[in-house]
């Protein structure tokens, strides 16, 4: 908790005395007084763990007083804001000074396949909070993870992967991070099974645009500084292509940062020349705001760089595939300090029962898979997968199956986008709920 200051006070009164001590900690302040009643009720100890399992688990936690006001857990921990909110991250078990006359509220939250769980501290000095999924996604075959993310202390990244749910997490070094000791072209050493951290490269003309160089064996110079203009610096532009043949020769996975709004001019170059093998179309953790770059760290986007509507790029998007380029998406949070989680976009990659770093990047080049903020889309056309190729001649008509799910709430609606053989786009309304099996969407493509 840090230390505590203490105060003591002694006061007379006729015969008797009184002696008072106050005890001052980070959000609880106890008065105890010589045959009165203490204010506190001491320690409050408070075990996470899983439902299924019993196992403990990492987690993030949010308590609040009566009032509304944050309360702080004892030791030192890591934070996080999600949904407006600050959370602490902890594993498997809390502790706190427990006021005696106000209750404290809290939330429990993992990830996005793990319903939260808000409940009242009792007057039980211990307890057990048990976390239940409502999926289990390696169950179904797939593999989470991150392209995108800056500044994270190694020794911290366990842990914020599994308080997250989060099996891949690619962290970057860059022009601006000052960690290029980080990469060592390999797993880092800190990765377990189920949870791999790989030190990975983000190259960077604010012209040209962003790449991030994932499983790359060595650095592509230069690592610094960054090419074109950025508020008041400028320097000499360089030019993505080379920098991705450079890592595609080392058998490296690009993608496209934060394509969804700030696709760069050289971004149809490189898409045509198949030097990218997936665009990051969602760069945003939080679902309640619009998916724009510059709002997570509250800047305003200089007004040297284009001013796209909100989703520009994720329009692009959709012209490349209707030119036939067939380009995978990726998601990952550009996670630069404790304002956005890890993986809270996130790309989902099935990997056929292969449970390693190589099957969920080898995975992401192929495009088997979805990129999700909080809802959870499978998706097939007759016997074909995400990433597969429907190969035929002349006319055929297909049946597209969709199973849209989320932790709170099941999708109404099932938007289908225009492509080449459509005129236009489809929506649809379930013929089946079941959740959180459902709904299931049947849609026949002529």
């Amino acid at each position: 908790m840090g230390s505590s200051a203490v105060l003591f006070a002694e006061m007379q009164k006729t015969s008797m005395i009184f002696r008072m001590r106050w005890v001052v900690r980070a959000s609880c302040i106890t008065a105890s007084l010589i045959g009165g009643q203490s204010v506190c009720q001491g320690k409050f100890v408070g075990q996470i763990v899983s439902q299924e399992t019993g196992e403990p688990v990492a987690a993030t936690v949010r308590l609040t007083d009566e009032a509304g006001a944050l309360v702080e857990i004892e030791g030192e921990h890591a934070h996080v804001e999600y949904l407006q909110l600050r959370w602490c991250y902890v594993d498997g078990e809390i502790q706190v000074e427990r006021p005696d006359s106000e209750g404290l509220n809290m939330t429990i939250r993992r990830g996005l396949e793990t319903i939260p769980l808000e409940t009242t501290i009792g007057n039980e000095p211990e307890q057990v909070f048990r976390l239940k999924r409502w999926i289990n996604m390696k169950e179904e075959g797939y593999i989470s993870g991150d392209t995108h993310v800056h500044f994270l202390e190694l020794e911290q990244c366990h842990l914020q992967m599994r308080a997250e749910d989060l099996e891949v997490l690619n962290l970057l070094t860059s022009d601006f991070t000052d960690d290029v000791h980080k990469f060592s072209g390999d797993l880092d050493p800190i990765s377990t099974p189920g949870h791999w951290v790989y030190v990975g490269q983000e190259f960077r003309d604010w012209q040209q645009g962003h790449i991030n160089l994932l499983r790359l064996r060595e650095l592509v110079e230069p690592v610094e500084p960054f090419g074109g203009t950025f508020r008041d610096n400028s320097h000499p532009h360089m030019l993505v292509s080379p920098a991705a043949r450079e890592a595609l020769a080392q058998d490296a996975a690009l993608t496209w940062a934060h394509f969804g709004d700030i696709p760069g001019a050289e971004s149809p170059i490189a898409i045509s020349l198949g030097l990218i093998d997936a665009v990051d179309l969602i760069s945003q953790g939080d679902p309640t705001k619009p998916p724009l770059h510059w709002e997570p760290w509250r800047m305003e986007q200089p007004d040297h760089l284009p001013r796209l509507e909100s989703l520009a790029g994720i329009e692009l998007y959709y012209q490349y595939l209707n030119a036939g380029f067939q380009i995978p998406m990726a998601a990952g949070t550009d996670k630069m300090s404790d304002r956005i989680p890890v993986g809270s976009s996130r790309l989902y990659v099935n990997t056929a029962g292969d449970r390693s770093y190589d099957a969920w990047i080898e995975g992401l080049k192929v495009g088997n898979g979805f990129i999700t903020n909080g809802p959870l889309l499978m998706f097939s056309v007759d016997d074909y997968h995400s990433g597969e190729v429907v190969g035929f001649e002349g006319r055929k008509e297909m049946v597209v199956r969709c199973k849209g799910l989320h932790r709170l709430h099941n999708p109404a609606r099932v938007w289908l986008p225009a492509i080449r053989s459509l005129r236009q786009s489809l929506l649809a309304d379930p013929v089946g709920d079941s959740f959180p099996v459902g709904p299931i969407w049947e849609i026949l493509l002529p």
